[in-house]
């Protein structure tokens, strides 16, 4: 019965019958509310911190190569942590899966033998694995930053694995160089999403490789880099040059699958039991990192 409603009591006065109304008195007992549980607040996700000026910890310049274009370009989300894929048969990739980057710069220094003047330092980008399971997945801008005699570079694009478009020359670079073997070199990649309409959504894309010809500093016992970085590759493509699936972000990220956008350094025809020392690798300051490209 609820608190304060009115009943009818049946009462005996003087032989006769009579019927009485009485009101209930309220009820005196406190419902106590729970103690709401606190929502804890999601820890917001760190802005991350964007350079364009100087080098990053290793001593490798944030590079400025589309200075002559109108943009500079800004760098974040660096790694210097890689899965070390050193295989048997030669072919020594360093690959990078931590996160999407829509525009990227890969970047190493190596000390490569080999004696092939055709095989070359590439720069594989924007893609994902490359595996008979999904063959689709791959979707990759394979750039070959050099080759070992110095004097060449191309770009070419793996839309299915283990099919490859025609390489495509530069329309820029500061090729020949000397040739690379044996020697402390470092070598860059860059793909770069442009907005040239400035409409807030790229419409071109930037292909760009690098050598650092002075190496390292043998002179100093820290081996910093000397950064005398010269083009080996620059182009300008429009986007029905370039014959992949997706363009702006890896194919893999707009499937549903960003876990598997991977960006690789490649080096074929190395000793793996060198790669594999754990005292003196021919590997150093290999890193990558995020670019945004804004315009001048």
């Amino acid at each position: 019965m609820s608190s304060g409603s009115t009943i009818k009591v049946k009462l005996s006065v003087d032989g006769g019958t009579t019927w009485k109304d009485y009101v209930e008195a309220p009820s005196t007992t406190t419902t106590t509310n729970p103690t709401p549980t606190p929502t804890a607040s999601p820890t917001p996700s760190p802005t991350p911190s964007t350079t364009s000026t100087g080098v990053d910890n290793n001593g490798i310049s944030y590079l400025q190569t589309l200075d002559l274009d109108g943009y500079q370009l800004s760098y974040s989300n660096e790694t210097f942590t890689f899965t070390k894929n050193f295989r048997s048969d030669g072919s020594m990739r360093m690959d990078f899966k931590d996160r999407v980057r829509n525009s990227v710069f890969l970047a190493g220094y190596f000390k490569v033998t080999g004696s092939d003047n055709d095989e070359e330092v590439s720069a594989k980008m924007n893609g994902g694995p490359h595996n008979d399971t999904n063959p689709e997945y791959a979707d990759t801008m394979d750039l070959g930053i050099v080759n070992f005699a110095g004097t060449k570079s191309r770009i070419r694009w793996e839309k299915t694995h283990p099919d490859y478009s025609s390489s495509i020359s530069p329309t820029y670079s500061q090729l020949p160089i000397d040739d690379i073997r044996n020697k402390w070199l470092g070598f860059a990649g860059l793909k770069v999403n442009l907005d040239t309409d400035k409409d807030g959504q790229p419409d071109k894309v930037a292909i760009i490789g690098a050598v650092d010809v002075g190496g390292l500093d043998t002179t100093t016992a820290t081996l910093k880099p000397v950064n005398n970085w010269k083009i080996t590759f620059k182009r300008i493509f429009s986007p029905s040059e370039i014959g992949l699936k997706s363009i702006y972000t890896p194919y893999v990220a707009t499937m549903g699958h960003p876990e598997l956008a991977q960006q690789t350094l490649r080096i074929d025809q190395q000793s793996q039991s060198a790669w594999q020392s754990t005292t003196n690798p021919p590997y150093k300051y290999v890193t990558c990192k995020e670019i945004i490209a804004s315009a001048k």
